[in-house]
């Protein structure tokens, strides 16, 4: 029997039957496994349990019988035959060798069937395993250990439609989300180390200019050439490098408080907005001296989103156009399925390809940002995510 059943593993494991097998769920090729199983194990009990009770029964026929009473039938004088009827007999009682012979047979017939019940359940529950449960159960482990490892640098190759395929494919997702999940707060962390670095290093600027002022007013003290106009020309430069500093502190407080932003999607009139938008933009445009125009291409009455975020960002971008262009500053909407679109451009220089590169980089500012502290597109680009 542990041939047949290593010979009908082997063409299992070696043939197609192991594909054929991974498609079955846990359930039904349990109960292909048993009734193969269950087969094997009646084929091989009447393979052998029928010979030894055939050579059981040619035991007992050879023994010798002792007929003590009997009755004639038929004396058959004709031709010289006489039948009798026994009436008393006994068989010889078997002894020796077809005594032991008659007896291993019937523990060989009583025990067989519970010997390959029990070999042919040890074997088939380990050529089950073999074949559908060793291979998911192996990369399940060397994904766990991997992960233990901190390291995500890898995939589930197996593949199957039954549930340990299912929970092979739900591991992959799993590891895949928590890759994206390590790999955002790695991006993070370096974005707040280059911001730390950042600050320290843009602090210097006006740090520079106030120290430079006192150490000026202190000469001039110590000259006794102070008077009223070099002290205000000097208090007021210090309270406009004060001031930046206070700006800068404010950029930063809102580039804190982005993390703790939370969604407040609703529905509000997209046609009324646009408008009071267009006058507040056109308001303030006119005050440096810019022209607003706002094009609308959209043909939906109504969007449901952040309107306080959704704000924030045009105004953000808004601002950042206001301080590059010269005459022109235009605004697109327009929708294209579900997607919502708003351009915004203006008739400055526009970008360089390493501005490109950085815009969207915390605290990045070129010789022509005009005061602006680099925060602004990024803000809007966490925001729109």
């Amino acid at each position: 029997m542990s041939h047949i059943l290593q010979q009908f593993g082997g063409s299992a494991i070696n043939g197609k039957n192991k594909d054929i097998c991974k498609k079955y769920f846990i359930k039904k090729s349990l109960i292909l496994f048993a009734i193969v199983y269950i087969g094997i194990v009646l084929m091989m009990t009447i393979v052998t349990v029928l010979p030894l009770n055939a050579w059981k029964e040619h035991i007992l026929e050879q023994r010798s019988i002792h007929i003590y009473d009997y009755a004639i039938q038929n004396e058959g004088i004709d031709y010289g035959v006489t039948l009798v009827d026994p009436q008393g007999y006994e068989f010889e009682a078997l002894s020796g060798r077809d005594l032991y012979l008659y007896w291993m047979a019937n523990i060989f017939i009583i025990m067989l069937p519970f010997l390959y019940i029990i070999i042919g359940s040890i074997l088939m529950a380990k050529l089950y395993y073999k074949l559908k449960i060793k291979m998911p159960l192996l990369h399940l482990y060397e994904g766990v250990k991997h992960i233990a490892n901190e390291d995500l640098d890898f995939s589930l190759t197996y593949q199957s439609e039954d549930e340990l395929g299912k929970l092979c494919a739900a591991f992959e997702s799993m590891k895949n989300e928590l890759q994206k999940s390590y790999l955002q707060l790695w991006q993070m962390l370096a974005e707040r180390k280059a911001l730390t670095a950042s600050i320290a290093h843009d602090l210097r600027t006006p740090l520079t200019v106030i120290m430079g002022y006192l150490d000026y007013l202190e000469k001039v003290g110590q000259q006794q050439k102070l008077n009223d106009d070099i002290l205000i020309s000097t208090v007021q430069n210090i309270k406009a490098a004060t001031q930046r500093l206070e700006r800068y502190a404010t950029s930063i407080r809102n580039i804190e408080k982005i993390d703790d932003v939370k969604l407040n999607d609703r529905s509000f009139d997209l046609k009324k907005y646009l408008n009071e938008l267009q006058r507040e933009f056109t308001l303030i445009a006119s005050k440096h001296h810019c022209i607003f125009q706002l094009q609308d291409l959209s043909v939906s009455s109504m969007i449901c989103t952040d309107q306080e975020m959704f704000t924030k960002i045009l105004e953000n971008i808004f601002d950042n156009a206001l301080r590059y262009c010269q005459i022109m500053i235009k605004m697109t909407v327009y929708e294209d399925h579900d997607d919502f679109f708003v351009i915004i451009e203006d008739d400055g220089n526009g970008f360089s390809s390493q501005d490109l590169k950085n815009a969207t980089s915390f605290f990045y500012s070129t010789s022509a940002s005009h005061g602006g502290f680099g925060i602004s597109l990024s803000i809007c680009q966490i925001l729109c995510k």
